[in-house]
């Protein structure tokens, strides 16, 4: 006779699975073994697909007078971190960030970052790399 009551308290549970969750009444074993069955049942959250890290080099060469660092080449990389896509430089062993995602878990690329000869008291334009950068998340 328990084990059909137990049968029949969860089966009851089934059809009511998509409810809202109500305040337990643990006297009540219909809304213990409903609830309970809730929680085993319920669906988990979706997980965020996220991108596995992307670089490549890139030098002055490349860029020739446009080029905005203070060194010769840097590995320029997509990473995937939780506020959205970052793109970051890497050079001796260091790692700068060159867009505003990136600014929350790495230090600002200020260190390697040319002046404009032509505009005192102004860096080269960084908008290239960063738009590099993005192609790289794609």
């Amino acid at each position: 006779m328990s084990r059909v009551l137990i049968l029949l308290l969860f089966l009851a549970g089934c059809g009511r699975a998509a409810e809202t969750e109500k305040s337990t009444n643990h006297d009540d074993p219909d809304q213990v073994a409903e609830q309970s069955l809730q929680r085993q049942v319920a669906p988990s959250p979706p997980v965020k697909k996220t991108i596995p890290n992307r670089s490549v080099v890139v030098t002055e060469k490349e860029y020739g007078n446009k080029w905005p660092f203070t060194v010769p080449s840097v590995t320029l990389r997509c990473v995937s971190l939780p506020g959205g896509d970052g793109i970051i430089v890497e050079c001796d062993g260091k790692k700068y960030a060159i867009n505003g995602t990136a600014q929350s878990t790495y230090p600002a690329v200020d260190p390697i970052w040319r002046d404009n000869p032509d505009l005192p008291g102004t860096k080269i334009n960084i908008g290239p790399l960063i738009e590099r950068g993005t192609e790289l998340c794609n």
